[in-house]
């Protein structure tokens, strides 16, 4: 692929979603070359002049996209304010038995969020305690309220992802034989709370995201987004955690998948397996009845045919 192609086939996948990018972010997501950093400015000026881009305040887009520019910085201001609640609700969860990691997902991974959206999420849990930690946070979550519904979603908590610390290779539910949105979505996970860097470990696992996007890094996530807990919520974490090791072992895992499956939505448990929407595995669960991966990897194809 040209080197101009790449920059344009980076950009074209973020007007999908309304996102102008800046130039370091253009060089971290660039599609399918990898480049250094003032090659990308410099044809970035060259694609500006010959008018295959434009340029508005340090964010590229598309022709005749300049409106998205004030969408990108107004769901910025949406992102902080869901950052903020998140925290309150994700700072309980850090507590629960078992749980390792957690990653804000899709929109909100990137400030692109709108006000009606969830917080998808991502949790990295102790190997054979997956369904015990969604029991726990599936029952705290519904008890406030806090579980996305048919009358409100916005700002609840959708757990997109359970995926044990020895599962965190993502590349068999990858759709092939290329899937550059779910790339998309593993590259810019961001952990909130990592307990003992597991975070760098799932970077780390997903190498085939190289292929996509050469460039990029794990991220980098700013302080006032970061959760901790105090010595006291890890010590009575530890407790919970060794009581249920001690008296249950597996068998409190196998109990709470019993009870999930069988109030599980027959459209969410009948899915399970059929393809990579639903997955129910021994080291991952996702749930995604309404996949729209290949929605996304469509529309950006349609959108290069477009464009060039």
């Amino acid at each position: 692929m040209g080197f101009s192609l790449s920059i344009i086939s980076t950009i074209a996948y973020f007007d999908i979603f309304d996102y102008p990018l800046t130039a370091w972010e253009i060089w971290k997501y660039l599609y399918g070359v990898r480049a250094q950093y003032i090659d990308i400015v410099n044809k970035l000026d060259d694609l500006a002049s010959e008018g295959g881009i434009e340029t508005r305040n340090g964010f590229y887009f598309l022709p005749k996209r300049n409106a998205i520019v004030n969408v990108r910085l107004e769901r910025y201001l949406i992102a902080e304010k869901k950052y903020k609640k998140a925290k309150r609700i994700l700072k309980i969860i850090s507590c629960m038995p078992f749980i390792r990691s957690i990653c804000i997902m899709n929109t909100l991974s990137y400030d692109n969020a709108s006000a009606t959206s969830d917080i998808d999420i991502m949790l990295m849990v102790e190997p054979k305690k997956l369904w015990l930690a969604r029991f726990f946070c599936v029952s705290f979550l519904r008890i406030f309220n806090l579980r996305p519904n048919e009358e409100k979603r916005a700002d609840t908590i959708c757990l997109n992802f359970i995926v044990g610390t020895d599962g965190l290779d993502f590349s068999e539910i990858a759709l092939k034989p290329e899937d550059a949105h779910f790339a998309h979505i593993v590259s810019r996970a961001v952990p909130v709370y990592d307990e003992k860097n597991y975070y760098n470990d799932f970077f780390l696992k997903n190498k085939w995201i190289f292929g996509i996007f050469p460039n990029t890094f794990p991220m980098d996530v700013s302080s006032r987004r970061k959760i901790r807990i105090y010595t006291l919520g890890r010590f009575l974490k530890k407790i919970a955690e060794l009581v249920l090791f001690v008296f249950s072992k597996n068998i409190l895992d196998l109990w709470a998948k019993k009870i999930q499956m069988k109030i599980m939505p027959e459209a969410l448990r009948g899915s399970a397996n059929k393809n990579t929407n639903v997955v129910f595995s021994s080291t991952i669960l996702k749930f995604h009845v309404k996949d729209r991966r290949e929605e996304y990897n469509r529309r950006w194809k349609e959108n290069l045919k477009f464009l060039t």
